[in-house]
């Protein structure tokens, strides 16, 4: 299993270096880097966002991805899959699906699991960088920013939230160049690698 490497700098850092839950945080990025399937359920768009949705969203591979939405309750059940180039909606109220144009892209917070995944499969391009922690709940949470070494590589930053006691990632953030968020998601719930087929990707998550 490939780990990315905890490149911390700045003040303070290096006590992080050596606490164990940074090692385990490191540990789950090897994981997410071998990525080939996920499941989650997320909250979309920054907190305390009046019109927050919650997604349900499967990754296989790194070009299919199927997004069924739980709330708002007027839109429960609508979903949209994208495969290999194509897409395609789903109205669960009228049960009819329509093929989407080339150019339909998936909602940004159901692919940051992807964008991390990536992130992690290249420790020579990225720098993992401790900078803060947050309380939540009254659980210590450790704020780790994705950072390219390059700016010949990719020039996409990402935050993400984990929970100090087991690594477990919580929230990811896309961000501008000026530290703008350009896409949010809390995690709910987080699987990385379940069991899912084509089948089941297909079909039986669309219950068409």
């Amino acid at each position: 299993m490939r780990v990315l490497a905890l490149v911390l700098v700045c003040g303070g850092l290096g006590a992080l270096a050596a606490d164990p839950p940074a090692r385990t945080f490191s540990g789950r990025l090897g994981e997410m880097g071998g990525l080939r399937s996920s499941h989650a359920v997320l909250a979309e768009g920054p907190p305390g966002e009046a019109r927050r949705s919650l997604l349900e969203v499967w990754t296989l591979g790194s070009d299919q991805i199927l997004v069924r939405t739980l709330s708002p309750p007027n839109q429960f059940g609508n979903a949209l899959l994208f495969a290999r180039g194509r897409a395609w909606s789903y109205n669960h109220a009228y049960r009819l699906t329509a093929r989407l144009p080339r150019t339909a892209t998936p909602p940004p917070a159901a692919t940051l699991i992807l964008q991390v995944a990536a992130a992690a499969a290249a420790p020579d391009r990225f720098a993992a960088i401790a900078t803060g922690a947050e309380d939540l709940g009254g659980a210590l949470h450790h704020r780790i920013e994705l950072r390219p070494l390059s700016s010949a590589g990719p020039t996409g930053r990402l935050e993400v939230l984990v929970r100090a006691s087991d690594g477990a990632l919580v929230r990811a953030r896309s961000l501008e160049p000026d530290g703008t968020v350009a896409a949010a998601a809390d995690y709910v719930q987080l699987e990385l690698n379940p069991p899912l087929d084509e089948h089941q990707f297909w079909l039986g998550r669309l219950r068409l």
